[in-house]
């Protein structure tokens, strides 16, 4: 009787550790999933800070909400890419906004046929993430598939400002046909500047949260 009754909590006590172990490791993985993420979203908001900073000045978009903006995401990035003559540059920028405007504005006038050229970021991390769902907080699962949500519209932007790009160089394009490929083109454009704004913010909102 004490024979089966050892054997017995002998199999449950191994059981117990198999499932403690297994915990444990999912946690690790957790954990490094979570750390990876996070410095994938401080790489994106910084790429998708510069896109954002073109982006206002071809649209003519600068103001001073939008400087501090700017200033602030770039002194959050504290990457291999972290440039302090930058971060210094937009801190004085959104010191004197109005001054600061003036000269994109003259930036944009004297470049009016300069046109942003987007592209896509992939996103390794995040559809890691996606993939392990179940082992997320509620938190992180919902940010995670805000953030992929928010990239998937970006991409299609992407391929939208791509193909109004193209349409800019057809020469057999009348006036009036130029002038509804620009429009879409910088409607495009603002769109884009908005969704990389809201990635950007909600990159830094789960890097503050995660640490």
């Amino acid at each position: 009787m004490e024979n089966a009754l050892y054997a017995a909590l002998g199999w449950m006590f191994g059981l117990l550790s198999a499932l403690v172990l297994e915990w444990n490791r999912r946690a690790r993985t957790v954990a490094a999933l979570r750390k990876a993420v996070a410095f994938e979203c401080a790489e994106i908001a910084y790429r998708l800070a510069n896109v954002v900073y073109g982006l206002s000045i071809r649209l003519g978009k600068a103001d001073p909400e939008l400087l501090n903006w700017l200033s602030e995401a770039y002194g959050r990035y504290h990457g291999r890419h972290r440039n302090p003559t930058v971060i210094e540059t937009m801190a004085k920028l959104a010191a004197n906004p109005e001054q600061a405007c003036k000269d994109m504005e003259t930036l944009r006038r004297n470049s009016p046929d300069k046109k942003p050229i987007l592209q896509k970021y992939p996103a390794p991390a995040l559809e890691a993430a996606r993939l392990a769902l179940s082992d997320l907080s509620k938190d992180d699962l919902l940010e995670v598939l805000e953030m992929l949500t928010l990239l998937s519209i970006f991409d299609r932007l992407v391929d939208d400002s791509r193909e109004h790009f193209k349409m800019t160089f057809d020469q057999e394009a009348s006036e009036s046909n130029r002038i509804a490929i620009e429009t879409n083109l910088n409607q495009t454009y603002a769109q884009a500047l908005s969704v990389a704004r809201q990635i950007v913010d909600l990159a830094h909102s789960y890097i503050a949260r995660v640490g």
